[in-house]
């Protein structure tokens, strides 16, 4: 049974894990990238540390993977130049998504024990389905149903512009405007947004890492949960703002096919008299160059 490579590389840390044809990872070990000198050094200490020879591996970075070449959003100077990648290591098979994207194809098979609420708990509904995740960034994908089967859409949603939600946010996204020039989505719904934002909602606090203010509201601190909670109101705008955003594309592709001629035929038959007449109105005689010579039905 063949055995792949996986791997899940984002901007501050990278995932690797074995998998077979069937089965769940294993031999999962997360790598800090600040401790490696890029993803090719990250490859080869998890194979040396495992000892493993696979023939295939699929990446998941964060970041497009349009091209030959293909570098990191937030982390640029860790770039793979597919070939070449996979002559090194052996790969005769080499497969590059989008992290967010992989992670839209697994959502199908998430169950219960895989997931739980953000939030008040709501039914499952049918229909697009949408991934947001911040980490060094903001990750958006959407699995979209059409045609009897799953389509994902990868993006880079988390550049995105953003602003305030609320009359009393105007005066933090001013600060943020003021730190950071424009406002995109990852700028506050991050791991380094969430520093921003602190600071930004009172620039005369102690100055804390992300990690630090997570434990706090985890351990119930007041002001960290407070904190904590606009980014998950954001979060959870966004994904209502994405639905809709998406319902009204379908609903204006299909008023778009509802529109379109079932067949186009020749030019309509013209009025004898009004054949080569130089008298005749130009759409009599057929002559307008502007205008379409033909009939719809």
């Amino acid at each position: 049974m063949r055995t792949s490579l996986l791997a899940d590389i984002g901007g501050s840390k990278s995932r690797f894990a074995l998998a077979k044809s069937a089965g769940l990872p294993e031999r999962v070990l997360v790598i800090e990238n600040d401790t490696v000198a890029g993803l090719d050094a990250a490859v080869a200490r998890y194979l040396e540390e495992t000892g493993a020879r696979p023939r295939a591996a699929t990446l998941a970075v964060a970041g497009p993977v349009d091209g030959e070449e293909i570098a990191l959003t937030n982390r640029t100077s860790w770039r793979l130049r597919r070939r070449e990648f996979a002559k090194r290591f052996g790969f005769s098979q080499l497969r590059v998504l989008n992290d967010f994207e992989a992670i839209a194809w697994a959502l199908p098979r998430l169950g219960a024990a895989h997931t739980r609420p953000l939030g008040p708990p709501v039914a499952a509904r049918a229909g697009v389905k949408v991934v947001l995740g911040p980490g060094t960034g903001l990750g958006v994908a959407a699995l979209l149903p059409a045609d009897g089967r799953w389509h994902v859409v990868a993006s880079e949603g988390g550049h995105a512009s953003f602003g305030p939600q609320a009359a009393d946010e105007i005066e933090v996204f001013a600060r943020l405007r003021q730190e950071c020039g424009a406002v995109s989505a990852e700028t506050v719904l991050s791991g380094s947004g969430l520093a921003r934002l602190a600071r930004a909602l009172d620039p005369q606090a102690a100055r804390h890492a992300p990690e630090t203010i997570a434990a706090s509201a985890l351990a119930r601190e007041p002001s960290a949960q407070a904190l904590c909670r606009r980014p998950r109101a954001h979060l959870q705008g966004a994904r209502r703002r994405l639905h809709r955003r998406r319902r009204c594309q379908r609903a204006r592709a299909v008023a778009r096919r509802a529109a379109v001629p079932r067949r186009i035929r020749g030019p309509p038959a013209l009025p004898a008299a009004a054949r080569g007449n130089p008298d005749a109105p130009h759409h009599l005689r057929g002559t307008r160059p502007d205008r379409l010579r033909g009939g719809i039905e």
